[in-house]
């Protein structure tokens, strides 16, 4: 495959990435009841809520813990493709660097819901978004190390 190519294909993954990652952050209905949230909405205390789903696991209706699992996954798995696209499409290898500009685009994504009011600004999404992050990169990384082939070492 050429080079350009491949980077059209790059570009057309991440660019309907973006167009989903959006859609899904901003416009689906995802909350219980299909309800968007209308008023600024946050929780800046890291775990408190989630903390309370587990603590109360036992008396938890099946919608509710599905919206738990859905939510913590979802939120991990959201970033994922991020940190990939910034490995390989924007060539940023460096761990730092990377989880820098994804946490960024995690904390404007809670700003934003909180100054439209679309959804509910939470840290602990943040938290996981960066859980998600750092699994992209990790897999990037191993997919580049076995791209480019690392020499063995010589005794």
């Amino acid at each position: 495959m050429t080079f350009l190519r491949r980077d059209f294909l790059w570009r057309a993954a991440a660019t309907l990435y973006g167009v989903t990652l959006f859609y899904i952050v901003f416009l689906a209905r995802r909350r219980q009841g299909s309800v968007l949230f209308t008023r600024n909405e946050w929780n800046i205390t890291p775990v408190k809520t989630k903390w309370h789903y587990i603590s109360n696991w036992h008396a938890l209706h099946g919608s509710v813990k599905y919206g738990f699992i859905e939510n913590i996954l979802g939120n991990i798995l959201l970033f994922i493709p991020f940190s990939f696209f910034l490995f390989f499409l924007l060539h940023i290898r460096q761990l730092k660097k990377n989880l820098l500009l994804s946490g960024a685009a995690s904390a404007g994504i809670e700003i934003v819901q909180f100054i439209t009011g679309k959804g509910v600004a939470d840290i602990d999404d943040v938290i996981l978004n960066m859980l998600g992050a750092v699994t992209g990169f990790a897999v990037a990384a191993f997919i580049y190390s076995r791209q480019k082939g690392i020499p063995e070492r010589v005794h």
